[in-house]
């Protein structure tokens, strides 16, 4: 519990007891302590902190990204150290590369879905426990951050504070981790290079999060 109110102290009667006070010199010139409306106005105060807070979730989350394939831009790998410094403040944000399976330059459909499958398979051994598992795909639910932020806090007063979010490879991912997944996230209608989906998405945890807490970044 936050406190907003001084704390003075004097005797009385032997007995050391604690009370709110101000200070004031009445025309005698004599100190003398009295109570004022100061205590009214600062637990009125306070509880107006706390409806402003209350209006946000409080809850933190341990976010964990897997990401199918090894990220080499420096300038991609710096953005998401960037957002998983500022989501330390919430709980906290890791990623985890998977790694991609090799295929032909031109490979057939059976191939690319055994290679989904097996690196399906290596993903859901990295999940834990009773967690939250969102995972990205084009036909998955397209939301604003609004929205992103209400999920996670539904997550949260559910009991799932560790979060996964599943980046596939450039062919996606198999139909067992989307089955598993609480949500499929699409990004946008648009076409961008998969590299940078991972930097785009600590951005949005980070934006949702903010939202959840009233942080002034998102506006």
């Amino acid at each position: 519990m936050w406190l907003y109110l001084p704390l003075f102290y004097r005797l009385q009667s032997g007995k050391t007891s604690h009370s709110l006070f101000t200070a004031s010199l009445p025309e005698g010139g004599a100190t003398q302590w009295r109570r004022e409306n100061t205590v009214t106005i600062k637990r009125n105060h306070y509880k107006k902190e706390r409806r402003v807070r209350d209006t946000h979730s409080s809850f933190f989350a341990m976010i964990n990204i897997i990401a199918v394939g090894n990220l080499k831009d420096k300038w991609i790998k710096e953005g998401c150290a960037e957002y998983a410094k500022r989501l330390g403040s919430w709980g906290g944000l890791t990623v985890t590369e998977c790694a991609e399976q090799r295929l032909p330059d031109d490979p057939s459909q059976a191939q690319i879905d055994a290679a989904l499958e097996k690196e399906g398979r290596d993903i859901l051994s990295r999940i834990k426990g009773d967690s939250a598992l969102i995972a990205l795909c084009i036909e998955g639910d397209m939301l604003s951050s609004e929205e992103l932020s209400g999920k996670l806090d539904s997550f949260m007063q559910h009991g799932k504070s560790t979060i996964y979010v599943i980046i596939g490879s450039s062919y996606g991912l198999s139909d067992t981790v989307k089955k598993r997944a609480d949500l499929r996230l699409s990004m946008s209608r648009m076409t961008f290079p998969h590299r940078l989906a991972r930097v785009m998405i600590c951005e949005q945890l980070y934006r949702a999060m903010s939202i959840s807490h009233g942080t002034k970044y998102h506006k």
